[in-house]
């Protein structure tokens, strides 16, 4: 999608192209833009601006929008060109895709990313004047000159617009951002880091996937070979998340690479490790009186993390503990206040968050165990992460997979979350517990029959339907899951599939609607439903209509699985396949309700046809997960918690 064909084509080169009808090419033009088409909407612009018979106004938009894609694919003077020549044609003519955004027409939701582009353009413009050269690079350096003022303005142009390219799904367009943002300042490690380890998040084939993990593990490589003590110092908060979030859905056994990860980032900060461990040990031993635990998380509010772990962390004996909960959330509510009332000491970060300059507030803590609850979700609680401030450091899996740190000395998972091998796949002693390691409330369930709001016939499914659902994020819907997705919809014309996505990333629903249709044909392709985001409500009685669940692979659900079971909903899951702690199959052993844990995918599909086509067994499943499901909700594993803690802090009571 990234641009290059234009960055030759010069004024000139322009007039020779023209069109019948410049109306047409024109709205054309701009439906493609919403669709991130950016090589025909470009053609259709040029076709416009050369045009004999097409306005002033016409052109000038045409230029705009011109200008706006040149921004959005990386060559930002460009754009500023394109501007001026807008201005040209008619200097009160606005940029109409900024226009549409700002009028809340929807541009299939990325009509932020022209907004912030029409900024962009704007601000080059009145920088250089609308200088153009055909390589980029060599022409801005060329006009930057010498003025580290004006290097550093250009590094922030890309870094902001990349960081939003990012979060809106134009992973390509975002990479190319901060590969000219490193070229422009090559001693900014932070953006060395992000050129390196951004990877996209929908692959088209296998070959992009595997090409993208050779560059992936490529970058890494020379990132660990080419750090020096001193370069330009940088921490995590400088990203908008862990660079390592959408690496572990790739599907790879990600134990070393995490680790090389963590190692040039250490080799960057020495001072966060180095850590006198006795001196943690005397502290510990001069106050013997309880156990001093403390937990970490950037998401102590109504989360997913939260739901699994603040009601564990309030049940842990004031007898035996001295409980510390370090809390970076900036969005503060009833969970927060209900937690922070229950232990011992509070600590709200609040907007500051886990910065390097606030560990005192953790290190003079002298506790004698930390406890990590998701590592990898947040910049900050990972940053805080890498240092030692406990002799005991344990993850949870917020983010289930290794951390990759040698400040984390164990990784507490359920022994049926992971098989005899698991253990490979992390840097931590992997501890078993009986205990599912969480402790969740029921979740409340609204009755479908209460509501008559929310209908999948607007989405084009049929009510006689037999509905496989995936209420999973789309970065989950992996390559080697298209084969028994196209062999469900094979079942028959009555059999749909529906998932959910992120307004925000609409253009990864398209991408992978796409994959879809070359994967297994049209007709197949369009039985498979996205449904949007929807708010707790609605989403329960979304998933109240599905006929089946499936958990996905490599990387399976977990919170939505356990509001799933509270219907009593059949969930299909292969924990063979999966790369990360199979917690669905957890979930169903601690319930005694092994019928839908399954070897291998194509024996998923005959148990998700036997589950859509035989109404009895069915029933029959959905009868014995509403008899057992009580086993998994609110489930006290404070007692063994506390056996196993008062063993590796050798704690005499």
């Amino acid at each position: 999608m990234i641009l290059s064909l234009f960055l030759l084509l010069s004024t000139s080169a322009l007039s020779t192209l023209t069109s019948a009808n410049p109306d047409s090419d024109y709205a054309l033009a701009i439906s493609q833009s919403c669709l991130a088409d950016f090589i025909l909407a470009t053609d259709l612009f040029k076709s416009v601006t050369a045009s004999q018979s097409a306005d002033a106004s016409l052109k000038a938009k045409s230029y705009h929008s011109l200008g706006n894609i040149a921004a959005i694919s990386g060559d930002l003077l460009l754009s500023g060109h394109f501007h001026s020549l807008g201005k040209l044609e008619d200097p009160t003519s606005l940029p109409p895709l900024a226009i549409m955004y700002q009028n809340n027409q929807p541009c299939n939701n990325i009509g932020d990313i022209y907004w912030t582009s029409s900024f962009t353009k704007k601000k080059i413009f009145d920088l250089f004047s609308g200088e153009f050269y055909p390589d980029y690079l060599e022409g801005i350096r060329g006009l930057i000159g010498d003025e580290p003022n004006l290097s550093r303005e250009m590094v922030d142009l890309h870094t902001s617009l990349g960081t939003q390219l990012e979060d809106s799904g134009l992973m390509p367009e975002s990479i190319k951002h901060f590969e000219y943002a490193s070229a422009i300042d090559p001693d900014d490690y932070s953006l060395v880091v992000k050129k390196s380890l951004t990877v996209p998040v929908i692959y088209s084939d296998s070959d992009e996937l595997e090409e993208s993990r050779k560059q992936l593990e490529s970058g890494v490589k020379v990132l660990s070979e080419t750090v020096k003590g001193d370069v330009k110092k940088f921490t995590l908060n400088q990203l908008s998340y862990p660079p390592t979030f959408y690496i572990v859905y790739q599907g790879y056994n990600d134990k070393n690479l995490m680790s090389d990860i963590r190692t040039f980032y250490d080799k960057i900060h020495p001072e966060i490790i180095k850590t006198d461990v006795n001196r943690l040990n005397a502290a510990v031993a001069s106050s013997p009186s309880k156990i001093k635990i403390g937990f970490v998380s950037s998401y102590f509010r109504r989360h997913s993390v939260c739901k699994l772990w603040c009601n564990f962390i309030s049940s842990l004996d004031p007898e035996t503990f001295e409980v510390h909960a370090f809390s970076g959330t900036s969005k503060a509510d009833e969970w927060t206040s209900k937690l922070s009332k229950s232990v011992s000491y509070f600590n709200d970060l609040g907007s500051t968050g886990f910065l390097l300059r606030n560990t005192p507030i953790i290190s003079d803590s002298n506790l004698d165990i930390i406890v990590y609850l998701d590592i990898g979700m947040d910049t900050g609680s990972t940053l805080w992460a890498h240092s030692r401030f406990a002799p005991i450091q344990m993850a949870l899996w917020g983010h289930p997979v290794t951390t990759g740190m040698e400040s984390i000395d164990y990784f507490l998972v359920n022994d049926d979350f992971e098989s005899d091998h698991g253990v490979d796949r992390y840097n931590e002693q992997l501890v078993r517990f009986d205990w599912l390691t969480f402790t969740f409330p029921e979740p409340t369930y609204v009755d479908s029959a209460l509501s008559g709001s929310f209908s999948l016939l607007d989405y084009g499914v049929p009510l006689d339907s037999k509905i496989v659902m995936i209420p999973q994020s789309m970065q989950k819907f992996h390559l080697e899951f298209d084969d028994f997705l196209d062999g469900v919809l094979g079942l028959g014309d009555d059999v749909y599939i529906v998932a959910v996505y992120e307004s925000k990333k609409t253009l990864w629903k398209d991408m992978l609607h796409s994959r879809f249709v070359e994967k297994m044909g049209k007709e197949k392709a369009e039985r498979f439903k996205f449904i949007p985001t929807l708010p707790p409500e609605e989403f329960f009685l979304l998933t109240s209509l599905a006929t089946v669940v499936v958990d996905p692979y490599p990387f399976g659900g977990g919170v939505t699985s356990l509001e799933i079971f509270q219907q009593c909903k059949v969930i299909v899951t292969v924990p063979g396949e999966q790369s990360v702690p199979a917690l669905t199959k957890g979930m169903y052993v601690e319930m005694g309700v092994e019928d839908f844990i399954v070897e291998d995918w194509s024996r998923g599909v005959e148990v998700v046809e036997k589950v859509l086509r035989d109404e009895e067994f069915r029933k029959r499943g959905e009868d014995k997960i509403c008899s057992s499901k009580a086993k998994i909700y609110d489930v006290d594993g404070s007692a063994e918690f506390e056996s196993w803690a008062k063993t590796i802090v050798n704690f005499d009571d």
